[in-house]
């Protein structure tokens, strides 16, 4: 026969593993919502403005600070694109470097591949700048985000032709 005591014994075991079975049905639905938010960033990311400047960007010939100065940083039509990809990037790196994002998904989303070339392309323009302002964190989660990329990918040939592949 079960007694009073029995039933008061066993409601708190109940009550825990309700508790978990909510919760845990809780953090599946937020990685599904999470995983949702970031197909959708990748659709606002990768409009095409934000393609025609980063393909007008990396059509640029430059070899030195000054020539990025003169053909970038003196153009504000081609230096607006600078800042609207740069900025871009920098947002992506913020949301990885703060741990907002897991990093699998962000670089299934976001090519590693361009990435590495933009930093690579314009990341040595930008550690002149940081000297030359005093300010060490000018895109600093932009590089965080090249540093991660370059870590996890470590084959990717950033040259190599996406065309020919």
């Amino acid at each position: 026969m079960v007694t009073l005591e029995t039933v008061l014994d066993v409601i708190p075991a109940l009550s825990v593993l309700i508790a978990l079975i909510y919760y845990t049905r809780t953090l599946r639905n937020t990685e599904q919502e999470r995983r949702r938010e970031q197909i959708l960033l990748r659709h606002q990311m990768h409009d095409l403005p934000y393609m025609e400047s980063w393909v007008q960007l990396m059509g640029v010939d430059f070899n030195s600070h000054e020539e990025f100065v003169e053909k970038v940083r003196n153009n504000e039509a081609l230096f607006a694109k600078y800042v609207y990809v740069g900025t871009r990037y920098q947002n992506i790196g913020l949301l990885l470097k703060e741990k907002m994002v897991e990093p699998d998904l962000l670089f299934q989303v976001f090519s590693p591949r361009s990435i590495i070339r933009f930093w690579e392309r314009f990341g040595w323009h930008e550690k002149i700048l940081r000297e030359r302002a005093n300010d060490p964190e000018h895109y600093e989660a932009f590089e965080y985000l090249y540093n991660e990329a370059k870590k996890r990918y470590p084959d990717i040939n950033p040259e190599a032709s996406m065309l020919h592949a």
